[in-house]
């Protein structure tokens, strides 16, 4: 009999219907393997015991949100069920829950595990994975071999179980070869019993998995939904310093997409990336060929997304270590990757670290704290970075500046945005189109989209010019109010300077002409459109014909 560890699916014609091809790139780009188990995964959602399964790609409802932890709600499943009920006696140290995702635990002590035993020594103690176990050939004669069938006998026997039988298992299990223990568990009609029967004899004393029990283990729990399960074989993987290759994550996310928890599947498979990263870079000097800083500011880049920022300090410290010092470029990068995924504080950390150390973090760095700040909403803290940066000779720029304005407009200051347009003035600092946008886009959401259209026709006094966004801005702020006409004036002049709406824009003025009765407006407003070159689609004809 030959065992596959990961099977493979037809593609059934459901699939056409849904981004399926665009799944199995993400997967094959981001994970240096085949990308058949990542179509196992997708296509399990599909299968007979998974009703529904577009939904659980339009809603979240059967999805956890968090993106810290995966933590079961559905299918759960108690591992002190079946065995342990009848004298197996489970720990629950394989059952815990933690909030770092698939951390490690703290291993209980040998004294508690059993018969205080000193001089046991781990088989698995330095053993490395080897492919071979990803592809087992299990025989039909390794089946029907007599120590396979009186455990497997033993087993049906649990419901009248006793010490007696419990020490003839634990007599029989000393005994098995790994391929042996790996036929038990395929021979289990029920994956529930397989795992009770997994952690059962993992608590025994003088006995510990091989690596290749495991992984069956994991591809067992894959045709069911039991996820928890999975999940657990996996860390535990990792407590007994097993090393995990990509076809165990395939197979924890394959019972996540069959429990309808795609977006679990979905956080295993960032995980793989990250994991796929660290370990590259472990080996490449191993290969003769050391990563460079390139090479570990994109590891940093994905870690500073994700908030990890202990490993991101790991990855410096592992630069440092192959003689590749942190310098200001160092920095500087970090600070732009953290503020960009709105990680504000954590970035004005690496800036005060920087410092530290000498070095001079220079405006850039400064204004995409800034950014991130107001983006945020906390306002406070961007105008503390500016008078920080004034303290420090290092005087902000116009992107300093259109960030604190467009912070402030969307907080609906329009009173501090319009000091700090001045103040950009009295600092020396011309403010460009970006930021006059930025300006009128408040004044638009206050109400105040007359004030806004005339500073947009004062522009050329103040040396800047309207752009394509500047128009529709102001053009929205009317259509808001409800000045209709002069929604309408401001596209005219927008085509006028060579700006084209876009046929959603025309579209909107069209829906709120009609929507108060002035059909007879919309129909000339799109007409002048047409005449003057603007793209209209099917969309707004069959709003004038419904209205009309």
């Amino acid at each position: 009999m030959l065992y596959n560890f990961i099977p493979y699916s037809k593609f059934p014609k459901l699939v056409a219907n849904i981004p399926f091809f665009h799944f199995v790139h993400t997967a094959k780009k981001h994970y240096r393997t085949t990308p058949f188990p990542y179509i196992h995964m997708f296509l399990s959602l599909f299968s007979s015991t998974n009703h529904g399964p577009r939904s659980y790609l339009d809603s979240d409802s059967s999805t956890t949100n968090s993106t810290s932890h995966l933590v079961e709600t559905e299918n759960s499943y108690d591992a002190n069920d079946g065995f342990g009920k009848m004298g197996f006696n489970f720990s629950n140290a394989h059952c815990q829950v933690y909030s770092d995702g698939f951390s490690d635990e703290v291993e209980e002590s040998d004294e508690e595990r059993g018969q205080g035993n000193s001089s046991f020594t781990d088989r698995n103690q330095g053993t490395k994975m080897d492919e071979d176990w990803r592809r087992i050939e299990i025989h039909e004669d390794e089946f029907r071999h007599p120590l396979v069938r009186e455990i497997c006998r033993l087993i049906e026997c649990r419901s009248a179980w006793n010490h007696k039988h419990e020490g003839k298992m634990r007599h029989l299990l000393r005994g098995l070869k790994p391929r042996l223990v790996c036929a038990v568990l395929l021979s289990q009609s029920d994956e529930r019993v397989a795992l009770d029967f997994f952690y059962w004899s993992d608590r025994q004393w003088r006995y510990r998995h091989y690596p290749i029990v495991y992984c069956v283990m994991l591809d067992v729990l894959s045709k069911t939904k039991l996820c928890q399960g999975a999940r657990r074989v996996l860390r535990l993987m990792a407590r007994r310093g097993i090393q995990r290759g990509p076809q165990d994550f395939c197979c924890v996310m394959v019972s996540y997409s069959r429990a309808g928890k795609l977006r679990n599947a979905m956080q295993v498979l960032t995980m793989m990336q990250k994991a796929d990263a660290m370990e590259l870079i472990s080996e490449m000097p191993l290969k003769g060929c050391s990563p460079d800083k390139v090479s570990y500011y994109t590891v940093m880049g994905f870690l500073c997304k994700n908030r990890r920022i202990r490993e991101v300090r790991d990855v410096i410290e592992k630069m440092e270590d192959t003689k590749l010092l942190a310098d200001q470029v160092t920095y500087n990068t970090l600070i732009h990757m953290l503020s960009k995924h709105q990680h504000a504080d954590e970035a004005l950390q690496f800036l005060r670290e920087a410092q530290k150390r000498g070095f001079q973090v220079d405006k850039v760095g400064y204004s995409a704290i800034v950014d991130s700040y107001c983006k945020e909403g906390r306002m406070d803290q961007a105008k503390e970075i500016v008078n920080e940066m004034f303290t420090r000779g290092c005087i902000p720029d116009v992107v300093t500046y259109t960030a604190i304005i467009n912070g402030f407009s969307q907080a609906g200051e329009v009173g501090q945005a319009r000091k700090m347009l001045q103040q950009m003035y009295k600092h020396g600092c011309k403010p460009n189109t970006v930021s006059y946008t930025a300006f009128l886009k408040g004044l638009c959401q206050k109400g105040n989209s007359s004030e806004a259209r005339e500073m947009m026709k004062a522009s050329e006094e103040q040396w800047w010019t309207p752009n394509a966004i500047t128009y529709s801005v102001v053009m929205h702020g009317f259509r808001r109010e409800g000045k209709l006409s002069d929604a309408c004036d401001v596209v005219r002049e927008m085509i006028g300077k060579g700006f084209f709406p876009t046929p959603v824009e025309i579209n909107l003025l069209i829906q709120s002409l009609c929507r108060i009765g002035r059909v007879d407006e919309a129909k000339k407003f799109m007409e002048e459109c047409l005449n003057m070159g603007c793209a209209v689609n099917a969309v707004n004809f069959t709003t004038i014909l419904s209205a009309g």
